[in-house]
């Protein structure tokens, strides 16, 4: 899985966030290291934005170890 998480992280959305214009929901853990908040902030569209809380068991969801 870190083999795959090393391949795939010079692919982003940067630059391409602002061009999606369907409704769009970006879900977040509390503990993520990803970058949901930020895909959120440069979404244009209709967007909601949810956080898993820690103590919800949700955080730990994408970490690579």
């Amino acid at each position: 899985m870190a083999a795959v998480v090393r391949m795939v992280a010079p692919y982003t959305l940067e630059g391409y966030a602002p061009l999606i214009t369907c409704p769009t929901l970006v879900l977040d853990g509390e503990d993520d290291p990803g970058h949901a908040s930020q895909l959120y902030e440069a979404l244009r569209c209709q967007k909601t934005y949810h956080l898993f809380p820690a103590a919800e068991g949700a955080a730990d969801i994408a970490k690579v170890g």
